[in-house]
């Protein structure tokens, strides 16, 4: 924020630095020396003071966005490039274990609701050999395991 005067000749002159700045709820938002940073959601006044004049605005800090991410790819035979329908996906470790689906008939899965960080995906299969494959995820991904 910018704490402008205006002086008595009518010009004005950036007082930010030597303004007094306050929070009216320093759990909502702090400020200092014009730079607001929000803590969480709420309402908040910010006041600038310079020679004994006040100057305020109100802010409202929204809720954060949480981001989802869907987490999908399709399972192949490592040596024939087969598709492999019928596969339990599920993450094992991190964040979302205990998250899970099964390929279908086209050796595609999809994992909903998925937030964002590393997790291990696991695929046992009969007769295959178990792929545990750790997964960053930071954005929309999509992995062929």
């Amino acid at each position: 924020m910018t704490a402008t005067a205006t002086l008595s000749n009518s010009t004005t002159q950036n007082v930010t630095s030597q303004a007094t700045w306050q929070s009216s709820n320093q759990v909502v938002a702090t400020v200092n020396s014009g730079l607001v940073t929000a803590l969480q959601a709420g309402t908040v006044d910010i006041t600038a003071t310079y020679q004994n004049v006040n100057g305020s605005v109100r802010l409202t800090v929204p809720q954060p966005v949480v981001l989802i991410y869907t987490l999908s790819g399709t399972v192949t035979d490592g040596t024939s490039g087969g598709i492999l329908p019928g596969i339990r996906m599920s993450i094992t470790t991190g964040t979302n274990a205990g998250l899970s689906t099964t390929t279908d008939s086209t050796g595609k899965y999809s994992i909903s609701g998925i937030s964002a960080g590393s997790m291990t995906v696991s695929a046992p299969a009969t007769s295959y050999q178990t792929l545990d494959k750790v997964v960053t995820v930071t954005g929309s991904t999509s992995d062929i395991v």
